[in-house]
């Protein structure tokens, strides 16, 4: 499968993104994927309403894309992603709790998933003051569409310094 690493940002977290995409890139070499960044400019909604157009983008190029935050990076590099999805499934994504957690997930490119994307972009007027924004709009096309979902640990891909374990592979 022709499938990317990818994550974007905006200028204004540079410090950020400069040292998180450095593990990202070498993330990328170790097991041979494309790794794809951009810097967002001039986007008139909050950044995180871009992921729908970025992932969209990449899709025409891409078969997948597995997208994560910019402030999220690799802890451990002996784990392939790969080997932790469900490859039939249209979306593996991070669950926390009873929430899906869209700073850390593998989306496979169909007729679904792009039709699910666009959707969620639509939902902007619904959830722009929602505190989780695009990731509850995710939430419900994801339902909408009724996308094959494969739930994973967020403790493994989207550890946080409180639920971190030894194996953790990607610290948010």
């Amino acid at each position: 499968m022709n499938y990317c690493l990818c994550s974007f940002s905006t200028a204004n977290r540079k410090n950020l993104y400069g040292i998180t995409n450095l593990c990202k890139r070498r993330y990328a070499e170790k097991y041979n994927v494309d790794f794809v960044f951009e810097e967002l400019s001039n986007y008139r909604l909050h950044p995180a309403w871009y992921k729908m157009d970025f992932i969209l983008k990449l899709f025409e190029k891409y078969d997948a894309v597995y997208f994560l935050d910019d402030d999220a990076s690799f802890i451990r590099y002996d784990v392939d992603l790969y080997s932790l999805l469900d490859t039939s499934a249209d979306i593996n994504i991070a669950h926390v709790d009873d929430s899906l957690n869209t700073g850390s997930f593998f989306l496979k490119k169909n007729a679904n998933t792009i039709e699910m994307l666009k959707y969620v972009y639509m939902l902007y007027d619904k959830y722009k003051d929602d505190i989780f924004l695009e990731q509850s709009a995710f939430n419900d096309a994801i339902e909408k569409f009724k996308l094959k979902v494969n739930l994973l640990d967020d403790k493994i891909i989207n550890s946080t310094i409180f639920n971190r374990t030894a194996d953790s592979v990607i610290l948010h």
